[in-house]
């Protein structure tokens, strides 16, 4: 309870980031004929400094709209020396099934076309700095 309480008066030595809806989008058709779906979020955390909290996404098909909501939680001391590593964070999310065609993919602010099946295909790659894991 004292860390709670703290955070609630400032006094932690401790802050909170959220990023929603941000960062580069990996798609992979499944072999069942469904998508999955990888955000890399556009943030690099330091192993001594950063914790991520939460990281998590969702998708929501409309017709040939999918829609893809993702949010990231990271926890950064705020005192003292942070190393310069840098780890990052991504979610996964999933729809079971996807007929054929062409889509519009929507992520925050962004948007694009997809022709699925697909399998490796990045969107978004602008909006972090990297896609530090490979997009499978």
């Amino acid at each position: 309870m004292p860390w709670a309480l703290s955070i609630l008066l400032g006094c932690s030595d401790t802050e909170r980031s959220v990023l929603t809806d941000e960062g580069s989008v990996c798609l992979n058709s499944t072999a069942s004929g469904g998508l999955s779906v990888r955000v890399q979020f556009p943030q690099c955390l330091s192993s001594s400094c950063d914790r991520s909290i939460s990281a998590s996404c969702t998708i929501n098909r409309s017709g040939a709209s999918l829609t893809i909501h993702s949010e990231s939680v990271v926890e950064r001391q705020t005192k003292g020396d942070c190393t310069t590593d840098c780890r990052t964070v991504s979610a996964t999310c999933a729809l079971e099934s996807l007929e054929a065609g062409e889509y519009t993919v929507v992520h925050g602010e962004n948007e694009g076309s997809v022709q699925l099946p697909a399998n490796a295909v990045v969107l978004f790659a602008g909006t972090s700095a990297f896609f530090a894991q490979p997009c499978e």
